[in-house]
């Protein structure tokens, strides 16, 4: 019992130590130096718009801020995971480190837990580094750490989770490093949204769905939305009622056409509600879980 349970925490320490090395290798890479030049340029280009544009940030209410900045932060996940994630088992066949990673053998399940722990802190870190730039802006505008960035920031990680789980399927199978990264963005960007895109009725269940809590766990940014879809829709109704009372038989045959546009715009833009967090996060958590076991089994059947 006790020799077993040595193994155990042996293999433990074995994935601690692989995470190391691979967080070490990967922060001097070229791919988290592109990733974090990604998410400095991104957050700088938001920064400077409205400046450019001669606003400025005092015009902007604090949701504007916020919806400006966390609207990116699903695809930095995407981005970032792609760049790290889904390179971290495929490197293993592409430069044949697994086999020399320790003088004698390391299970594949070791390796597997490391080089996914040193995947999800890396893009964290990163996604970190951003959270951090919104919150200077919003103290520098604003005089407030609005503590929602928080719960934003957790969606984020949960996120992280799952589209890491996600890329691993790919990098276990996959021989080449930009396949993969290819197919990993392409599965988190394209497919996965268009899939729930084309499911009719409620798609709680779906990870691109529960990934909008990232932003929507912001009341702010709720707020500022469906304050704008009201006034959107109140505009539209004086419009449709003003053709329709209309006394010119010309304007009154626009009415059917406004009408069809009203219902067609509800479509695309409806009022937002606040998220459950915890069935939001749940939701991503199982995506990750699965995806990881489903790319753990393929890893322990491929051969080096």
């Amino acid at each position: 019992m006790m020799a077993r349970m040595y193994v155990e925490l042996d293999d433990f320490r074995q994935s601690a130590i692989i995470a190391k090395n691979e967080i070490v290798k990967s922060v001097r890479g070229k791919r988290f130096l592109a990733s974090a030049i990604l998410v400095a340029i991104v957050w700088a280009l938001i920064t400077l718009v409205p400046f450019l544009t001669g606003k400025g940030w005092d015009v902007l209410t604090l949701g504007d801020m916020l919806s400006s900045y966390l609207s990116y932060a699903n695809m930095f996940v995407v981005l970032v995971v792609g760049l790290i994630g889904s390179v971290a088992l495929v490197s293993e066949y592409e430069e044949r480190t697994a086999l020399i990673l320790f003088t004698r053998p390391v299970k594949k399940t070791t390796i597997f837990i490391g080089k996914f722990l040193a995947s999800f802190l890396l893009s964290a870190l990163l996604l970190l580094a951003y959270y951090i730039g919104v919150v200077a802006m919003t103290l520098i505008y604003h005089q407030t750490i609005p503590l929602n960035l928080v719960e934003s920031f957790g969606m984020c990680c949960c996120y992280i989770v799952a589209a890491t789980g996600i890329s691993f399927i790919f990098s276990a199978v996959m021989k080449r490093s930009s396949i993969c990264i290819i197919f990993s963005i392409l599965a988190l960007m394209v497919v996965i949204p268009i899939i729930t895109t084309m499911i009719k009725g409620d798609t709680w269940y779906m990870l691109t769905t529960a990934s909008e809590s990232i932003l929507t766990c912001i009341p702010e940014y709720v707020d500022a939305h469906n304050a704008t879809i009201d006034e959107m829709y109140y505009a539209l109704q004086k419009i449709y009622e003003t053709i329709l009372n209309s006394t010119d038989p010309e304007t009154q045959s626009y009415a059917p056409f406004v009408q069809k546009f009203i219902s067609m715009m509800s479509m695309f833009a409806s009022p937002i509600a606040y998220p459950n967090l915890f069935k939001e996060a749940a939701v991503m958590l199982t995506w990750g879980l699965a995806s990881s076991v489903i790319a753990w089994i393929l890893f322990l059947k491929r051969e080096f």
